[in-house]
């Protein structure tokens, strides 16, 4: 900005009055930004949160109850008897598969109604035995037992054991044998990471005896 005197001269002297003139420069002024405003350097760090992995796992069954039962008429009877083993993974048990035989004698004439029941006593399914439940798979026919959820910690063993509710009256005349088994893999589970995992790695039989009553 550029001040020019311009001089009047009068009676009693001189006066100068200051005339204030824009300049043909254009100034620039710098602003400065308060430190609190500054522009980070630093890369911000991104919180992150721990990923839990599921493990895989598998199930090691194994038999704890006789070869041979005998069963009388009107009762309820353990047939199996099974250990549920967790390997490398939390498991939970599904489904078992019941053979009954090649016949149909022991589920229209001795077995009424199969169950699962846990160690404490408590019953987790049941299935009546009629014609809607019980299927011929490969000539044999097998029921099956599943809508339940049986859990077994990691590297811990639970117990299950299927039960058997007979007719209230058995006509035989003779003393009669039948095996029933559980084939391998029918049990069916499924391991932390929800993958399917199968047992027992060889059939478990068992010999059913029933006598004339």
């Amino acid at each position: 900005m550029v001040v020019v005197a311009l001089f009047i001269l009068g009676g009693s002297g001189i006066l100068s009055s200051p005339v204030v003139q824009p300049s043909s420069k254009e100034e620039t002024f710098t602003i400065p930004v308060p430190t609190d405003f500054a522009q980070s350097t630093e890369t911000p760090v991104v919180p992150t949160r721990p990923v839990e992995s599921a493990e895989e796992g598998s199930v090691r069954i194994t038999s704890g109850g006789p070869n041979s039962i005998t069963v009388s008429q009107d009762q309820t009877t353990g047939i199996f008897s099974l250990g549920v083993q967790a390997v490398g993974s939390q498991i939970s048990i599904q489904r078992i598969r019941i053979d009954l035989g090649a016949t149909k004698d022991v589920w229209l004439r001795i077995f009424k109604t199969l169950y699962v029941v846990d160690g404490s006593g408590k019953v987790l399914a049941q299935s009546e035995l009629t014609k809607s439940t019980v299927s011929n798979m490969n000539g044999r026919w097998v029921a099956t037992l599943a809508g339940f959820d049986f859990a077994v910690k990691k590297n811990e063993t639970g117990t299950l054991y299927i039960k058997a509710n007979s007719y209230p009256l058995i006509d035989s005349n003779s003393t009669e044998t039948f095996t029933l088994a559980i084939t391998e893999g029918g049990v069916r589970g499924q391991d932390a990471r929800g993958g399917n995992i199968y047992g027992p790695a060889k059939t478990i039989s068992l010999q059913v005896v029933h006598p004339v009553e």
